[in-house]
């Protein structure tokens, strides 16, 4: 029954084609007789969308490169502002250069080279008044304006109250404070009242008061003003020469250590400046 039901299937698929007036082929020659195009396809649709991506992230690329181009050029002129700015500043930077020399003179005029610390600084105001706000406002120094009497007269004439500083070439550090406003024209040539005048010495750590206030400060004409009556008198360009002298304790008081007579200066009489610095004093109420 089997093979008749097939041979039956057979026949009457021959017959069909034979209507039909169609030749049977096989199925192993209809494969044979497929297309290219159609064994390819899946690889050609494949190809198709790589291409499509690749088209895709080219145009993506373009578009970066295109925004960075941008940036670029935004960031070079930014760059080229910059260096405009660089060349302002080089010029004003040059100009303040020709100052310099001015410049630095003005800080070494109002600072002060003979205070060296803090402290020292303090122990000044203790000194002058311990409960007020002090200030110090330098108008000569020697080493920069000249040693000689008509230079200071000529940069501090009119100010007080009056803040001497004065170091030797051996190291000792003193001066003097007097509650003086002066216009030291030289034309006294006399010796000045004052009782709050007091010396000082940074190395004793100690003031000396005034114990004869007729006699405070000496200003006659053609030399520097002296303190007391030669208790400090510095000789005309003392940077120079070992001219100057000390005769303290003559008109201030005596320190009653053991240092002895001349303590300002070692025990010496004569000295030789390495700076001299005179200021006013600011007491703020």
């Amino acid at each position: 029954m089997l093979i008749y039901r097939e041979s039956y299937f057979i026949i009457k698929k021959i017959k069909k084609m034979d209507d039909l007036g169609e030749e049977y082929i096989p199925r192993e020659k209809q494969k044979e007789n497929i297309h290219p195009y159609r064994k390819f396809q899946l690889i050609i649709l494949c190809l198709f969308i790589l291409m499509i991506i690749l088209i895709i992230n080219i145009f993506k690329l373009n578009t970066n490169l295109s925004k960075l181009t941008k940036e670029n050029e935004t960031y070079s002129n930014q760059l080229n502002q910059l260096k405009e700015v660089n060349n302002v500043n080089k010029q004003v930077f040059d100009g303040i250069e020709v100052n310099y020399k001015g410049i630095y003179e003005l800080d070494k005029q109002i600072n002060t080279d003979i205070i060296k610390t803090v402290d020292e600084q303090y122990l000044l105001y203790d000194f002058i008044n311990p409960v007020k706000s002090i200030q110090f406002n330098f108008c000569y120094k020697a080493t920069l304006h000249g040693d000689n009497e008509q230079k200071l007269r000529d940069y501090c004439s009119g100010i007080g109250p009056l803040l001497f500083l004065i170091e030797t070439t051996d190291g000792y550090r003193f001066g003097a404070y007097l509650d003086l406003a002066l216009n030291w024209n030289g034309e006294s040539n006399s010796y000045l009242y004052d009782e709050n005048a007091f010396i000082f010495s940074f190395d004793t750590k100690k003031k000396y008061k005034i114990v004869n206030p007729d006699a405070a400060l000496g200003d006659f004409k053609g030399q520097f003003p002296t303190i007391g009556r030669n208790d400090i008198y510095l000789a005309d360009q003392f940077l120079s020469n070992s001219n100057s002298y000390t005769m303290f304790p003559n008109d201030y008081e005596k320190d009653n250590s053991d240092f002895g007579d001349f303590i300002l200066n070692g025990g010496m009489k004569k000295f030789k400046v390495k700076e001299m610095e005179l200021a006013s004093v600011y007491i703020r109420d």
